[in-house]
């Protein structure tokens, strides 16, 4: 079972999630693998935030170009030891920490995928090898996965299920049944919707199931014991000793 840095190593501290520090601190503590969220600014460049807001700053990502968000010290492009806690570019993080540890991309907002597409076809940091090894792209709106998909076979890709229940609805099991026809391999699924019936039925659908976000060892375990194929956490203790959790029966 994967164990997943949720949004990096950041002990709860929301200056450093999402941040180069947070993910600094995931290649250091040899994490398998780091979750990020990507999101748009006014000129269709992908930085790495949850909010669609700067912490403690009135700036909305979507109302500025990118350039404009380096001039005032809100992002930055290259990475230096004073800036650790910025905002970086996507494009930053693939150069910098891509080749040291598999990373998840969510992806927050209608258009992202075209947007990344441009930035993966067009880079010269990275081998396609690289982000068939290392490189996970997921996203709430099925329709980005399906554009990444259809453009990228190589790179894998999931669907995060927020109000999905079980027994799914008919246009719900259509919608599953094609992501599977189309090559999409993960379903992330919200802890209070990882029920055994869940988990199962997407398993035999071939489906990678991942669990967020799981902050506590008993869940640990539970999902363990529904046979997940990886949890997200924000609690370094769950990733830094995971053989130290067994399965309950």
């Amino acid at each position: 079972m994967q164990i997943i840095a949720h949004r990096g190593v950041h002990d709860g501290d929301p200056t450093v999630e999402n941040t180069p520090l947070a993910f600094s601190k995931a290649v250091a503590l040899d994490v398998e693998m780091l979750e990020l969220d990507a999101r748009l600014t006014k000129d269709k460049q992908l930085i790495v935030h949850h909010d669609s807001m700067a912490n403690g700053r009135r700036i909305k990502f979507a109302d500025r170009n990118l350039d404009d968000l380096v001039a005032d010290g809100t992002c930055v492009k290259e990475l230096f030891r004073d800036q650790r806690k910025k905002v970086p570019t996507l494009e930053l993080v693939l150069r910098v920490f891509l080749p040291q540890i598999k990373i998840n991309i969510e992806l927050k907002e209608k258009g992202s995928a075209k947007a990344l597409i441009e930035l993966l076809k067009y880079q010269e940091f990275v081998s396609d090898e690289l982000f068939k090894k290392n490189l996970l792209i997921s996203s709430f709106e099925a329709s980005e996965v399906v554009i990444v998909k259809k453009e990228f076979r190589f790179i894998e890709t999931a669907l995060l299920m927020k109000k999905y229940q079980f027994p799914l609805y008919s246009r719900d099991q259509k919608l599953i049944d094609a992501l599977g026809r189309l090559g999409v391999e993960g379903i992330h699924l919200p802890s209070r919707r990882a029920k055994k019936e869940m988990v199962t039925y997407l398993k035999k659908k071939g489906f990678k199931v991942r669990v967020f976000t799981i902050n506590d060892s008993q869940s640990m375990s539970d999902c363990l014991y529904l046979g997940v194929d990886g949890i997200f956490t924000d609690k370094r203790e769950l990733f830094a000793n995971p053989d130290r959790f067994y399965l309950i029966t």
